[in-house]
């Protein structure tokens, strides 16, 4: 019997047929899996968030000519001990980069120095007229509701009479802000006492019963710039109130070297109830205090003793605020409160060549670079005058150095930033660029001159005209000279 054949695709018709629908199904879903990313998608090798960080880098340097083609990588700050702080210092500073400051970038000013000069006569005639008949000042004035805010900050207020003080400094032949300056000081004579050291004096402002470390170093420093003042231009001034002056700059002085910690930090206060001083420091005090033990050795008479105490504080604080903090953060609210006053400070140290005195150029350079670059100063809606005290700092360093780049940068940040704040002020020669000033205009003399904190925000306070002010001051001594008056362009109309 002949044997029969089996068709499979005849006989198994229905087999076949289930077995190639689930070959070509497979096949199907790998099509979609691999085959529309090859003809539709991204290079396989390129990251997607490799490439939105690379947008977002560009975008910050917009306007540079030096665009990185890489995305930022994170910095690693080492853990280090004091002494091999000098070094990673120098290390740090020599590989930075100023992208801002490419000699192919042209330079064009939005500033000069007649807009700066109008601005910072009505600055500090603002804080004169601003003045109580008591000598302390108001707080904080709202122009557009014409009410006074009750608060009250021991700091900001001996800060305005620094930034008072300052004024004078700049303009010894305005009788007025001298006259304004001395009952200043004398408000603060009037509410000083006996501190815990031999020989010590202490703020109590009224109303607190502590003594803050703050206030006392702005008050030495008001005292230390008028008694410079007197001497540098000869002004007229009672002999024994003079002597007064001078004394309380000693028993300031000596205060504040009470009240440093064994870390080289300075106790935040000194409460007069418990007569006990903090067991901690503040950023923002530990470099006031610097500030003003710094400026009474390099500039008044009979204060050279303080140097081996600031040589032992200056570089244990620039660590403590920069590299120990920015292990955890780079953009750190440390190193912000400690920016300008350390800058300030260590910029007078430089001058001052003690010793190892190129570490604080280093550090100053550092810090304006930081300032820029991590804190990106110019994209802050809030307003950053005090940075700018800071700023032209590294802008005087570069300049002396001979570095070009960053000199550019810190040049191009001056005139970016204080044009944008010079529209801040109320009834100053950029007012007319403010929409904010332009809805609200006022002839209030309580207003004139003051600085906002933000492009619309109608409350005035002291000491954010005080630092714009010292700011503007700086500017016009080390960046708008009159050497360059071509490079400035027309103001908009």
């Amino acid at each position: 019997m002949p044997r029969s054949i089996e068709n499979p695709f005849k006989e198994n018709r229905i087999h076949y047929v289930k077995y190639l629908a689930i070959f070509w199904a497979c096949l199907l879903v790998a099509f979609l899996f691999f085959g529309i990313p090859f003809f539709f998608g991204t290079d396989p090798t390129t990251s997607l968030t490799l490439r939105k960080k690379r947008k977002i880098r560009i975008s910050i340097d917009h306007g540079h000519s030096e665009v990185p083609t890489q995305a930022p990588t994170v910095e690693i700050f080492p853990l280090i001990d004091q002494s091999a702080f000098p070094n990673w210092l120098a290390r740090h500073y020599s590989k930075m980069r100023f992208p801002g400051g490419s000699e192919e970038n042209e330079r064009i000013f939005h500033l000069d120095r007649d807009v700066l000069q109008e601005s910072l006569m009505l600055g500090c005639n603002n804080i004169r007229i601003n003045q109580k008949p008591e000598g302390n000042f108001n707080y904080m004035y709202d122009f557009v509701t014409h009410t006074m805010d009750p608060d009250d900050n021991p700091v900001r207020q001996a800060g305005a009479l620094w930034g008072l003080t300052l004024c004078l400094q700049n303009q010894p032949q305005q009788i007025e802000w001298q006259m304004a300056v001395e009952k200043g000081l004398d408000f603060f004579l009037q509410h000083s006492q006996e501190g815990p050291m031999p020989g010590s004096t202490m703020v109590v402002y009224p109303g607190f019963s502590r003594s803050d470390t703050g206030a006392n170093a702005l008050l030495g420093l008001s005292l230390v710039d008028y008694l410079r003042t007197i001497k540098d231009h000869n002004l007229t001034i009672d002999a024994d109130k003079k002597r007064n002056y001078e004394a309380q700059l000693a028993s300031t002085i000596q205060f504040l070297k009470f009240l440093q910690l064994p870390n080289q930090s300075f106790a935040q206060n000194y409460n007069t109830i418990t007569q006990f001083k903090s067991t901690s420091g503040s950023p923002y005090f530990d470099g006031e205090a610097m500030l003003c033990l710094c400026k009474a050795a390099r500039y008044i008479d009979g204060y050279t003793n303080l140097i081996p105490l600031i040589e032992q504080s200056a570089f244990v604080l620039a660590k403590r605020y920069t590299l120990d903090v920015w292990r955890n953060e780079h953009d750190s609210a440390k190193t912000k409160g400690f920016y300008q006053w350390s800058s300030m400070f260590l910029w007078e140290y430089w001058h001052a060549k003690w010793k190892d005195y190129e570490i604080a150029g280093d550090y100053v350079m550092v810090l304006g670079h930081w300032i820029i670059y991590a804190h990106e100063i110019l994209e802050r809606s809030k307003n950053t005058g005090y940075a700018f005290e800071g700023i032209v700092c590294a802008y005087d360093v570069a300049s002396l150095r001979e570095h070009v780049s960053s000199f550019r940068d810190f040049e191009r940040t001056i005139d970016e930033g204080l044009y944008k704040l010079g529209q801040w002020q109320v009834g100053g020669p950029l007012a007319h660029l403010n929409a904010f000033l332009k809805k609200h205009p006022t002839k209030d003399p309580l207003a004139i001159g003051g600085i906002m904190s933000s492009k619309d925000e109608a409350p005035l306070r002291i000491d954010t005209t005080q630092h714009q002010m010292h700011a503007v001051m700086l500017a016009l001594e080390f960046v708008y000279t009159g050497e360059d008056d071509d490079d400035s362009i027309e103001l908009e109309k």
